[in-house]
């Protein structure tokens, strides 16, 4: 069995993964796209509608769009890479998967799985521990100061005492 391998980059939806934060795998049963944060896609040959060179900044901006019919995956799906797309394809038509597409086959189970999943790579709960995280540490560096003016009352006296020299020079005419 062929297989096709290739480091690049990936937009998937909005999101962007740069090179080389992307891969591209691809045998004759299934096309897989690895971008670390972004999202993590698999794809068997009845899934894709086609696939097809896509620029979008001349010499930089260039790679494959990935058209499909998986419903929990977003529609807007590109590997870029820095290689010609038209070579991208055609690798990938020589490991078998683009001779597969109309063909009418059984569906993986485990692959059928991982796509109603989504792409999204982080599971729910994953994601609101970051956002509560995120969150806590916030919170906290925004009421710090308060935090350790009750620890210490010294502090606050010296603040005053502070503001009293100033305040009077700001205010007099």
């Amino acid at each position: 069995m062929k297989t096709f391998t290739l480091t690049g980059g990936a937009r998937i939806g909005r999101a962007n993964a740069t090179y080389p934060f992307a891969n591209l795998y691809v045998d004759e049963n299934t096309l897989k796209i690895n971008a670390s944060l972004v999202g993590n896609l698999i794809f068997q040959p009845q899934d894709i509608i086609s696939i097809k060179p896509y620029s979008s900044v001349p010499i930089i901006g260039k790679g494959i769009k990935i058209l499909h019919k998986v419903d929990n995956y977003n529609e807007h799906v590109v590997f870029w890479t820095m290689t010609d797309p038209e070579f991208v394809i055609s690798e990938i038509k020589k490991t078998g998967f683009l001779e597969k597409i109309n063909l009418p086959s059984e569906k993986d189970l485990t692959i059928v799985q991982k796509q109603k999943q989504g792409g999204f790579p982080l599971k729910p709960f994953v994601k609101i521990v970051f956002t509560v995280v995120w969150n806590a540490l916030f919170l906290y560096d925004l009421f710090r100061p308060f935090l350790e003016t009750m620890k210490n009352p010294l502090l606050v006296r010296e603040s005053v005492q502070h503001w009293d020299y100033f305040l009077p020079q700001l205010y007099s005419p």
